[in-house]
């Protein structure tokens, strides 16, 4: 009955000629025997720290032997295992073997019956645990209240919630500002009606009844308003549903931003762009603009000039179509017109003399000037052209 009697029993490595023949499998067992016990030692270890770690954690000590004599128990086995190829301890092992199966076999006992009184959480710890997480939970609420007041006291910008009779549920310091209320308390319970002018707040309740109907946001909405102050803004306004746990629902809540001075400026933009076309218009010189592409657009004394119908008609014509093939010097004109074009991209101008034609025939000399633009992000080039016949004549 000595465990440590090895009488009749060959180490591993002899007891068959496979093991010499591929060692290879041997020292794989031995490899991962050995893997595994240090894997056994080392949880129990791990545990015991980080439970040790916590104050509030107080277990039995019955709980700590269980835990030790699973894992050391399955790691003595493997770690006999790996020596067996030396030194062949088999009584040992059966010992050690039939020592975690009794282990293991009261483990599952123990674990079937106090799983289930395990989980029903009626231990202090369990309550202690369950009154930690609901103050966590707590404070979590406490912060995000905190963020909410934060955002609704200082953000500039106008925020609202309302139920689904459209009417105020929250405000923001600023929406109370702009309505000329004292404070936002003074805004809850009431609807559009009470600030607004009807039609503004007839068309604001039913953009928000087809919102709560339909569930689609409201993004964007520039609107023309008046602040309490009599200052006159333009707002952008964005809505969206609000639903409860289920996904019903229960109202709306809202943002609108001051977008007078984008507003200004796009009007200024459009004035700007409006007084540059009646420029483009009325000039008495052919004006035209092109890409690499080339025409996009041509103003009147263009499609004069030209003797073309219209502007559709003219941009589809190629730069080459209102050129003879030979320029004075006799270079071709593509060729002259490519490199006059590179030099105002590169320079930012170029002013030449040239000859054109009109597509029904005619040659007649024009003095040129390339300008290089920016519309849109995309370099372009303004050509004016002007008929000098008259001057050439008089030379």
């Amino acid at each position: 009955m000595n465990p440590f009697d090895i009488s009749g029993f060959p180490a591993r490595w002899f007891c068959g000629p496979a093991w010499s023949d591929q060692p290879w499998v041997g020292w794989l067992h031995i490899f991962s025997d050995l893997v595994i016990f240090a894997a056994y030692f080392a949880v129990p270890a791990v545990v015991m720290y980080f439970v040790r770690q916590r104050n509030d954690l107080r277990f039995p000590p019955i709980f700590y032997g269980f835990l030790a004599m699973i894992f050391l128990s399955c790691g003595t086995v493997h770690i006999i295992e790996a020596g067996i190829f030396w030194w062949p301890v088999y009584k040992l092992s059966a010992y050690a073997k039939f020592v975690t199966a009794a282990v293991s076999a009261t483990g599952v006992f123990l674990l079937a019956k106090l799983l289930p009184a395990a989980l029903d959480l009626k231990s202090g710890t369990a309550y202690a645990e369950a009154i930690a997480a609901k103050k966590q939970a707590e404070e979590m609420l406490r912060q995000e209240q905190f963020l909410l007041r934060t955002m609704m006291t200082h953000l500039p910008d106008l925020i609202y919630f309302k139920d689904r009779d459209s009417r105020f549920t929250h405000v923001s310091d600023s929406l109370a500002t702009f309505l000329g209320a004292a404070s936002p308390a003074d805004i809850i319970g009431k609807d559009d009606t009470a600030f607004f002018p009807p039609e503004f707040a007839a068309e604001a309740r039913g953009d928000e009844i087809r919102l709560m109907e339909t569930g689609e946001p409201l993004i964007g909405k520039e609107e023309p308003e008046h602040s309490a102050a009599g200052n006159a803004v333009w707002l952008s306004s964005s809505k969206l549903p609000l639903r409860d746990d289920s996904g019903a629902v229960i109202g709306l809540f809202g943002l609108s931003r001051d977008i007078t001075e984008q507003v200004r400026a796009r009007e200024e933009i459009a004035q700007r762009e409006e007084h540059f076309r009646q420029l483009f218009e009325a000039s008495n010189d052919a004006v035209m603009m092109l890409d690499k592409k080339g025409f996009f657009d041509c103003n009147s004394a263009a499609l004069r000039l030209f003797g073309v119908p219209t502007k559709a008609a003219f941009t589809r014509l190629h730069p080459a179509e209102l050129s003879p093939e030979l320029q004075r010097d006799g270079r071709t004109s593509r060729d002259l017109a490519d490199s006059y074009i590179a030099r105002a991209y590169r320079e930012g101008s170029a002013r030449f003399d040239w000859l054109h034609h009109k597509p029904s025939g005619g040659i007649f000399p024009c003095e040129v000037l390339l300008q290089k633009m920016n519309i849109d992000g995309r370099d372009v080039l303004q050509a004016v052209v002007r008929d000098i016949t008259a001057r050439v004549k008089a030379k």
